[in-house]
Formats: C-alpha cells, structure tokens, sequence
C-alpha cells in the first residue's frame, strides 16, 4: 500500500506543537500474556532461529487416557504401577523403615490401585509445600476422574505425589523411597562408563574442529546416546581418542554406526531440529535439560552438557 507522504508531510509541517507523549500504563500480566511476550524476546531476527522457534501456541492433540484395554497405558494404571513399582519397589525396598503409619497408608493406597478404575483422584494430604498447588492447580480439575479416565500424564505424575505422601516423606517418616533404585542402577552401570568415556573424549577432542559439520555430527551422536541411555551399544567405539587422520576416520565411521542403531527404533526423529535450534541460538547463554532419571540415564545427560560447554555451542 503507497502511502501520501506530501500530505502527511503537510499535516505534520502545520502542527503548531507537539504532543507530550503519555507515560505508559503499568499493568499486570496474566501467564499466556507474559509466555508469549518473552517467547518473542528471545526470537532472533535471524530466519533460522525464527524457524526453529516453536510456536507456543500450537493445538495440543487430545490427551492420553488409561481406560482402553490392552494399551500400554491401561497395562501402566491398571497394573504396572501397583505390582512392579508401589509393591516391588517401593514397600518391599524400605519395608524395614517403614514406620507403622506408613504401612497403614500404604496397604490402603495398594488396595486403592487395585480398583483404579474405580477410586477417583484424591486431594494430596499431607503438609508437603507443594501440596496446596497440587490440589488447587491439578487435583481439582480431575477431582470426578478415575485414575483410568483421568489424563495418563497428569496420572504418572499424581502417582508418584501420592508415594511421598503415604511413606510420609514430608514428615521425615521416610527418605527418598528410591534411593535403594537409583543406587542399583548406577552401580550397574559401570561397566558401560568405559565405551561412553571413550565416546565423549573422541567428540570433545574433535571439536577443536571449528567447522559447525563436525560439532554437528558429534552433537547428534551424544543426543542419541542421552536419548537411549543404557540401550544405546556403544560397543562399537573406537578405543583410540586421538587426533591423527586415521583415528578421526574411524571415528566418524564409528559415529555413523551409532547414529544409525540409535535410530532404528525411533518413532520419530526431530535431532535435525534440535541441531538447527542450538546451532541458530550458538552461543547460547542457558540451557536447560530436563532430567527426569537417575543412574546411567543422568550420567549420559550429563555428557551431553559437558559436550554443549566444551563445544562453545553454550
């Protein structure tokens, strides 16, 4: 659209005095407001980053529910978390530090799981410091569901709320009712922290390479490994971590056997965004990786933030 710039040169020239602009409002920001005004701070001018931003206002597809038998979810709610975690883990692991309030709320809880599909969810009862929230925020928006109707994410999460409570973790009746878990998980992990150290050294090595195609191909390779964890085989690295041409080669063919078996079983592979992602924000000044497991899980997550800070990418 053209626009007539002699007549709003004339409209401007016969203004006998500016206008004193007004001071702006202050005024309070709801959460999507604030969301959106600081997700289009971070957004770069730059069309890669422009395109690897996601947009935070996309259509979330409809949630997963546990009641349709013979899905995993139904077999996890129906089931797998009473039998293998709250009865074979958690009260078998600390049955002799249990203290007899807490052998009470769990016998209930485990009879309570055993007809998931008809208990509703429960306000969390105990004095924890997030228990207000979870009742206001979550509870109460599914206080009419089962544990089979309610969403299976909001489930998972409320399950393992509920195991705090019934150990009486925020009482100081128990620890972390995992720790006998997490320690078995790292002590078996041993034996694979001499290929995964020989992973990392190799790609940390390389990245004296300044080319962004080699911090690429490193990058993809420890993602996949902090993806899969303890089922990625990283039997296949070379033992060898130096610099020489040879070496890198073989490297390289080893990096593209581990970006292939990683890659087989994935339902979907999105490491070509992540990489243009990290590579458009580079060097970015804060990342955050979400770590939601212990044992050998963590140790490869931790690799691949050692790997985002010697490579420069953040």
């Amino acid at each position: 659209m053209k626009q007539n710039t002699s007549a709003l040169s004339q409209c401007n020239h016969n203004r006998a005095t500016p206008r004193p602009r007004p001071r702006p409002r202050q005024r309070s920001w709801n959460r999507k407001e604030y969301r959106n005004i600081m997700s289009n701070r971070r957004a770069a001018p730059s069309k890669a980053r422009s395109k690897a931003r996601m947009d935070p206002e996309v259509d979330l597809p409809p949630p997963l529910l546990s009641n349709v038998v013979g899905t995993w979810a139904y077999d996890t709610m129906s089931r797998r978390i009473n039998e293998e975690i709250l009865q074979n883990m958690v009260v078998k692991d600390n049955e002799s530090n249990l203290s007899k309030e807490s052998v009470v709320r769990l016998k209930e809880f485990v009879e309570e799981l055993e007809k998931a599909d008809k208990h509703r969810l429960r306000p969390i009862n105990d004095k924890g410091f997030d228990s207000t929230r979870w009742n206001e925020d979550i509870v109460s928006n599914y206080s009419e569901k089962t544990w089979l109707d309610a969403p299976w994410l909001v489930t998972e999460y409320y399950f393992y709320r509920r195991i705090l409570e019934a150990v009486g973790y925020f009482s100081g009746e128990l620890g972390d009712p995992f720790e006998a878990q997490k320690q078995k998980g790292l002590q078996s992990c041993f034996p694979a922290l001499k290929s995964l150290s020989k992973l990392v050294l190799q790609a940390i090595t390389a990245l004296e390479d300044p080319s962004m195609e080699s911090k690429e191909y490193y990058f993809k390779a420890i993602l996949l490994t902090s993806l899969w964890g303890n089922r990625m085989d990283l039997s296949i690295w070379p033992a060898e971590a130096t610099s020489d041409p040879d070496s890198t080669e073989r490297a390289k063919d080893a990096i593209g056997q581990v970006l292939k078996s990683s890659s087989k079983m994935l339902l979907a592979d999105d490491s070509e965004v992540v990489w243009e992602a990290v590579k458009a924000s580079s060097p970015a000044d804060q990342m955050d990786i979400i770590a939601d497991n212990a044992g050998f899980e963590l140790i490869t997550d931790l690799c691949l933030a050692d790997l985002l800070v010697s490579s420069g990418l953040s």
